[in-house]
């Protein structure tokens, strides 16, 4: 089976974009930032962006990261059965939905392979993507994570915890209960950041269960925002430890086929398969974000 780890791309116009570029549609520079190979550095390592097909029009993005990596074995009996070790190329598929709607802008990254961890990997790709002149948008990824995770370990601490902060994408502010909304926004606009860290601190704890934080959790969890808490007693929630994951059937051995299996299983493999309307950890967009 091929897991992979869901992320929601956030797309925020560049403060003086070209002529040109400001009339480009957000799916439209996803599609041509991640329509073309392009070369990246991530940790010390060069790594590779490789698109299944050049052409960029409407449907998924599906593509592959790769790196090098030096495998042991032997040589040939010919050659005299030495231990030796030779670089070969692994690699992660990557699908991107690049729509924006309820669902948009999602991204499924197969993880346990050679390549290493799919966000941290991804964000040195979008990294690269950002520093392109032509870029009429700030590209920002975060993972898709269960909500009932944080619900879970503020219950196991009775709803009282030391601190709790959110990291958001701006781009995408919530209605968080009038003016804490607007200031966030505000600080947005006028400042030009891109995340907009909010941290609730008390030595008496914070309520966890009260509506603003409710709020940011829910919206969070959307890929909207990384949250991280401290407990009274010192236990600690990271929200990027809670990756939401979806399983397929291996695409190893599928040669080119596995575009047409990835493609045959979008759904499945984006999430959305099983996603009942009802349930509070369904993967959805805030419809009025980026």
């Amino acid at each position: 089976m091929a897991t992979f780890e869901l992320h929601h791309l956030s797309l925020a116009a560049r403060v003086q974009p070209g002529l040109f570029d400001a009339q480009l549609e957000k799916a439209d520079w996803i599609r041509i930032a991640f329509g073309e190979q392009r070369a990246f550095e991530h940790r010390g390592s060069n790594f590779h962006w490789v698109p299944y097909g050049r052409k960029v029009s409407d449907g998924e993005v599906i593509g592959v990261i790769e790196r090098q990596y030096p495998i042991q074995h032997y040589e040939a009996p010919e050659d005299g059965g030495k231990p030796t070790s030779s670089d070969i190329w692994q690699g992660a598929v990557v699908t991107i939905d690049p729509e924006h709607h309820e669902d948009g802008q999602k991204l499924a990254f197969e993880k346990g392979t050679k390549v290493g961890q799919p966000l941290a990997v991804l964000s040195s790709l979008i990294g690269t993507i950002n520093t392109l002149p032509e870029a009429p948008y700030i590209i920002s990824v975060k993972a898709i994570w269960d909500e009932q995770s944080f619900q879970t370990f503020a219950s196991r601490h009775g709803n009282l915890l030391r601190s709790i902060t959110f990291d958001f994408v701006v781009p995408n502010m919530f209605n968080l209960a009038g003016k804490l909304d607007e200031k966030l926004k505000e600080v947005g606009e006028d400042t030009g950041a891109q995340h907009v860290k909010l941290s609730l601190e008390s030595p008496d704890g914070v309520k966890a269960d009260a509506p603003e934080v409710q709020a940011g959790v829910a919206y969070g969890s959307k890929g909207q925002a990384t949250v991280t808490a401290t407990a009274l007693d010192g236990d600690r929630y990271t929200s990027t430890d809670k990756v939401r994951t979806t399983r397929v059937s291996s695409l190893i051995g599928q040669g080119m086929a596995l575009v047409a299996l990835v493609k045959d299983k979008l759904d499945e493999v984006l999430g959305r398969n099983d996603a009942d309307p009802g349930d509070p950890n369904r993967d959805s967009d805030d419809p009025n974000g980026g």
